[in-house]
């Protein structure tokens, strides 16, 4: 009897590896960390007019605009590079301050969700992104990458603004 569990176990191990996929299980920290960053962002602006009515110069975003932009990024690429069933569309522009911290976590969650279950194999399939032929890998990369670039946005607009934005944290 022990003999066929160590022979299942022997046979199973191989997929308990693939699903432990060390980079995966790093990058959705990573992105678990960032949604709660983000979320802390938002909540950072007690303002709730300075969502839309402040920018910093002429033809920079408004905070509104930063979050939309990003998440609908996020959504969008994990769709269309990840493989992943459509997001839906949102309405962006007329959610207020609770409803887009809402919103943001669900995106979030949309991500990470369809990203945690990538194969290795998932993982380096060349697509066909607008930068070049790149690894689905790449491309996480260059998602997170966009994420904490408007993120740092955020964080400058709060500092402009005389809001203390979060601590930073790691993942």
């Amino acid at each position: 009897m022990n003999r066929n569990k160590f022979f299942l176990f022997l046979l199973l191990a191989p997929i308990g590896a693939i699903a432990q996929d060390p980079f995966l299980n790093e990058y959705v920290n990573r992105l678990e960390s960032s949604r709660h960053y983000f979320v802390e962002m938002i909540s950072a602006l007690e303002d709730e007019a300075h969502i839309d009515e402040w920018y910093p110069a002429e033809g920079t975003m408004t905070f509104r605009q930063q979050i939309s932009h990003t998440m609908r990024t996020l959504s969008r690429h994990t769709e269309i590079y990840m493989d992943a069933p459509a997001y839906g569309a949102i309405d962006w522009d007329n959610l207020n301050k609770e409803d887009l911290i809402e919103e943001v976590k669900l995106v979030f969650d949309y991500a990470i969700n369809n990203i945690k279950v990538l194969s290795e194999e998932a993982l380096n399939t060349r697509v066909n992104f607008f930068a070049g032929s790149m690894t689905r890998r790449q491309v996480l990369q260059i998602m997170a990458d966009h994420i904490t670039h408007h993120r740092g946005q955020m964080a400058v607009y709060l500092r402009i603004l005389g809001y203390q934005p979060p601590r930073y944290r790691a993942w």
